[in-house]
């Protein structure tokens, strides 16, 4: 039996799309190219965004352990999904979700 260990190469988040997670009621964005800039006020949202990424990547928060805290206040159910593409060309769908 082999196993690939090379590196997985580049990957660029093509769609993320966020239900009652933190802040978020409802948000579907589409980044596009390759550098992203996010700039807000305070409290609006921006690091919830990339916690949503990371979720995807890691299955847990980077701020929390505590799962019903990225549930939106007053909902009972988040989920985050993203679209990535790969150096090669390849997309792969990630869903991520969570029921009180």
């Amino acid at each position: 039996m082999s196993v690939d260990a090379s590196p997985p190469g580049r990957v660029r988040l093509e769609s993320l799309r966020l239900n009652d997670f933190r802040n978020y009621a409802e948000l579907s964005i589409e980044p596009g190219g390759e550098s992203v800039a996010i700039w807000g006020p305070n409290g609006r949202g921006k690091t919830n965004l990339l916690e949503a990424v990371f979720l995807l990547g890691t299955t847990r928060s980077h701020r929390t352990r505590k799962d019903p805290e990225l549930v939106r206040f007053g909902e009972r159910v988040f989920n985050v999904n993203a679209t990535y593409v790969r150096d090669g060309g390849g997309k792969t769908s990630l869903s991520l979700g969570y029921q009180a």
